[in-house]
């Protein structure tokens, strides 16, 4: 580990992430049981924007030392930059009447910015894996590895089953089936439970990392 170590970004960092998986469930309640008004949906997306630009200069600053925070941080950067233009045509669709083709476009778009988010937290998992492997804590690494992937299914299937899914019922109408219900309250637990782990996994990292820094420095 090259690099000076920011003891204020390596302290903040799991507070923003405890931040964004606070405010990620409160949007999720918001879609699974269509209480979605403006004013909710407003609240919980400048939310989640916050605490992914606060993510964003923790990962920025910590980059110097990690060389998988770099990546992590363009990730974040992304998710900014392409919330900001989703907002705007998600601004256009409600303006217009049309569903289609405006509502696909919608749709895939809003999906863009998941995907970096995916992409970032992932990065700031792998982070977390290589550098407890550097340290000799090989049961830490490998739990650090199963989360990654855990965190790509759990977050793919939000974004298949949560978003696309029900908001195309909404939109066209639909009644939610018993059958479908079901799936959408498992891909919510298991969702959930995933944001959770992750934010402890961060929280012990964090920890490990700030105790490592100064153990060195006593030596």
């Amino acid at each position: 580990m090259d690099g000076k170590l920011d003891l204020r970004s390596t302290r903040a960092l799991p507070y923003f992430m405890i931040a964004l998986t606070i405010a990620i469930v409160f949007e999720m309640i918001g879609i699974m049981f269509d209480i979605m008004t403006d004013d909710f949906m407003l609240t919980a997306e400048y939310f989640i924007f916050s605490f992914v630009v606060g993510l964003y200069f923790c990962s920025y600053r910590l980059s110097a030392r990690f060389k998988w925070m770099q990546y992590a941080s363009a990730m974040f950067m992304c998710y900014v930059l392409i919330s900001v233009f989703d907002n705007v045509f998600l601004w256009v669709y409600h303006l217009t009447d049309s569903y289609t083709p405006l509502f696909i476009i919608s749709e895939i778009a809003s999906s863009v910015p998941d995907i970096f988010l995916i992409l970032g937290i992932g990065f700031l998992l792998r982070c977390v894996l290589e550098e407890y492997k550097a340290m000799g804590k090989k049961s830490d690494s490998e739990k650090s590895g199963k989360l990654l992937r855990l965190w790509i299914i759990a977050q793919t299937a939000d974004m298949i089953v949560i978003d696309m899914m029900l908001d195309l019922n909404n939109v066209m109408g639909h009644h939610t089936s018993n059958t479908t219900f079901i799936i959408v309250m498992a891909t919510a637990i298991l969702y959930t439970v995933t944001l959770v782990w992750i934010c402890v996994c961060i929280r012990k990292f964090s920890y490990d990392i700030y105790m490592d820094y100064y153990n060195r420095r006593g030596r």
